[in-house]
Order: structure tokens, then sequence, then C-alpha cells
């Protein structure tokens, strides 16, 4: 992990969260939830940050194993806290049967929902609304949103935005796995290098392209009440090929955050 992603999954999500929670949700007092915990770096990060009573991380995967070698030259910690606790689950798990019990007062879900698998989208939003306690919150964010500039995920390797939807897919795919190595990758050996674009493409072709009005409808549909969202806009002005097909507040929308309360 560069050092960019990690500041901005150790510092500035969890401050981000902590901020919109103020006045709503004593944290020290909580138990979070954070959905798609993946190597567990967030969640370390809501626990320093935002000092919450006790954080669950829960993914699909088990990177989490390598929370401490990925901190290592980091961070100061030789064991994870006490209140820091992981658990795998299967993509289709019920969520709501995985934690029943336990009292979970908010989930936590930070550029995750644009990677669930589209026929799993709306029981992922369904069983977040049923595990989040009465009156408990769900914090979710997606960025960078498909059809923003740089909603491939790719803008590391191809900066060019909007490529994603201007070039021919196998095309943009070529251009991908035949990137040469830029200063963020100077480092990698080349064998290295291959397995990254290949992650990377594997990345993209897996994208929802769920749009920000999508993802408010989708928890709208579970009860869920929204007591505030954010959005975001790219600087960049998206070309004329692309307007006449799409509309423009969807190609520029890079970003949502949207904060969920349970009745």
């Amino acid at each position: 992990m560069d050092n960019n992603t990690f500041d901005a999954r150790y510092n500035l999500a969890p401050k981000a969260f902590r901020h919109w929670m103020d006045g709503k949700l004593d944290l020290t007092q909580s138990t979070i939830l954070d959905f798609g915990t993946d190597t567990g770096v967030m969640a370390l990060g809501l626990i320093q940050h935002c000092k919450v009573k006790r954080l669950i991380g829960v993914d699909i995967n088990e990177n989490h194993k390598n929370l401490l070698l990925e901190i290592r030259g980091r961070l100061n910690f030789s064991t994870l806290p006490e209140n820091l606790l992981f658990k795998y689950i299967e993509p289709d798990e019920p969520l709501s049967q995985t934690f029943a019990d336990e009292i979970i007062d908010c989930i936590f879900s930070w550029s995750v929902f644009e990677h669930v698998n589209q026929n799993l989208l709306p029981t992922a939003a369904r069983e977040i609304a049923k595990t989040i306690r009465s009156s408990g919150y769900a914090f979710i964010q997606i960025a960078p949103l498909y059809y923003s500039a740089f909603g491939s995920h790719m803008d590391m390797l191809i900066p060019q935005p909007w490529s994603h939807l201007t070039t021919q897919l196998n095309l943009y795919q070529n251009q991908i796995l035949q990137a040469k190595k830029n200063t963020l990758y100077a480092e990698e050996t080349d064998e290295n290098f291959e397995k990254i674009k290949e992650a990377f493409w594997s990345v993209f072709a897996t994208l929802n392209k769920i749009t920000a009005n999508e993802l408010l409808d989708l928890f709208l549909g579970t009860g869920l009440n929204l007591i505030r969202q954010h959005r975001t806009k790219t600087a960049h002005i998206p070309p004329s090929e692309l307007t006449a097909i799409y509309h423009e507040d969807v190609l520029t929308t890079e970003q949502i955050v949207c904060l969920f309360q349970k009745n």
C-alpha cells in the first residue's frame, strides 16, 4: 500500500467519520461494524481517531491477517488493540444473522459498495439496515463513482480522465496490462508490477457501476432515513462525446457520502 493510500485509510476516512457522527453518536460507547474492512488499516484508524468502544471489521477476504505487516514502519504497534475484532464472511452471508447477538450502533462502509456484486446490492443494503440497532446509523461512502473522471480506479496507471468510458474495452485492458512503470511503482520488481496491473484490471472488471442516486435509492428502499448527504465534483470537464450519452451530473459527481438512521 502506497503512503497516500495508507494516509487516506488510516487518517482521512476515520476523521471524516468522527466529524459526521459528532453530536449524533457517542463513539466511545459504541460498537461499530466496518463493512468491507479489507486490510483493516481503516478499522485501526477508527479505533485510534474515534476512540470507539468496539470495532468489528468484516470482509469476504482475510487480508486483515496482514495488518501488522501493513503498518510496520508506519505505526508503533506490536499487537492489535483488544477491542478490534475481525470476521470473515461469505459474499451472500446474512449479516443480520451473523451478528444477531451483537448490538451494532453503526455500520461504516468506505469505498466498498462499488465493489459489491450487482445481484447482491439489494441484499447487502437490507442486511445492513437489519443489522444496526433501532435508531442506529449507516455511514456509506463511495469514491470514485464509476462514471466519474477516474471511476475506473486506474488513474495511477492511466491518468487520462474518462478513458474507461471512451476506450474500447479490450483496448483499455491492453493499455492497463502494457502500462510502463511510473514513479509510484519505480521500486517494484517487474514480476510484482505485472501482478499489480493484473490486480488493477480485476478491480475494474468487477465494478458494479452504481451511481450516487442509485445508492441513495438502494438504502432508502430499506426503510432507513437519510440524515445527511454530501457530494463532490471533479474539476475536469467531460468530453462532448460522453455528455451526448450520459447525464453531465453522473459524469462529474466523483464522490457521495451518506448518513442514514434507522427508525
